[in-house]
């Protein structure tokens, strides 16, 4: 089986998907592995309906993963909302939902972009700056 990472915020909450499984379908001398839950949500699981937003508390849900880890932070858009308009709105919003990753420079060109390998780019205009973003970024 292929191997994948999780933050430590999602093992927390992976964790506590074993211990819950574990109450209610397990016996005291029975456990329910990492793998198991994971196989478990991954069975269960409904897809949205098209157009369907999460509302109430899968919405908080939804909410609260978008914020557990560092590469959540990366990738800003939810692909079951890829509509034209909520892409023009995330355009939009690069600047500011990447506001952490650029800043106005000191040298030749008036703005820096940070990017994913650790290096830095200069940009001439904002318009630049949200390019550098999309691309390495979104």
């Amino acid at each position: 089986m292929p191997e994948f990472s999780v933050t430590e915020a999602q093992l927390q909450r992976l964790d506590n998907v074993c211990d819950d499984l574990e109450a209610a379908y397990v016996d005291e001398y029975g456990t329910v592995r990492p793998q198991d839950a994971l196989e478990y949500l991954l069975d269960t699981y409904t897809p949205p309906e098209d157009g369907e937003r999460p509302s109430g508390s899968e919405g908080a849900a939804a909410e609260a993963d978008e914020s557990d880890g560092e590469a959540d932070a990366d990738t800003p858009d939810d692909p079951a909302d890829d509509s034209p308009e909520s892409t023009l709105q995330q355009a939009m919003n690069l600047l500011e939902a990447h506001d952490d990753r650029w800043r106005e420079g000191s040298g030749d060109e008036p703005y820096e972009v940070d990017l994913p390998d650790g290096s830095t780019e200069p940009a001439r205009t904002k318009d630049d700056v949200k390019r550098l973003l999309f691309n390495h970024w979104k």
